[in-house]
């Protein structure tokens, strides 16, 4: 803890950037104990898929169609409290419905509208309009 005090009272913009830091991964865990609690397998994976394009557009690595995403589906499962199994069916319904498919490490958004609206997904949590003083 001294260290870090130290460090924050020598660099404040530096404190400033680590306590945003702090909130954003705070909202993040408090929204997914909500959907883990709330939200089926396919309003999860869409939420997921969601957050992860957002994410992904605030560092200006994605694009209007989707992006790359190496993850595993055990990975998937792994996030969202599903089996394997279970995520290759959700990703199948996804892609049958028109709004999402992931195949070869990319994830193409076909309806974003569409997919915001099955996850219910306001990225507001997210503070994408946040800049540290």
């Amino acid at each position: 803890h001294s260290l870090m005090a130290d460090m924050i009272e020598t660099w404040p913009h530096l404190g400033r950037l680590f306590m945003l830091e702090l909130a954003v991964d705070g909202a993040i865990q408090r929204e997914w104990f909500h959907r883990l609690g709330r939200q089926d397998a396919l309003g999860r994976m869409a939420h997921l898929l969601c957050e992860l394009d957002a994410r992904i557009a605030m560092a200006g690595l994605g694009n209007e169609d989707g992006f790359s995403l190496t993850m595993t589906q055990e990975d998937f499962a792994d996030c969202l409290g599903l089996s394997s199994v279970h995520v290759n069916r959700t990703l199948a319904v996804l892609r049958s419905r028109g709004l999402a498919c992931w195949r070869a490490g990319r994830v193409e958004i076909h309806d974003r509208a569409g997919l915001v609206a099955l996850a219910g997904f306001d990225p507001n949590y997210l503070r994408p309009d946040a800049a540290p003083i």
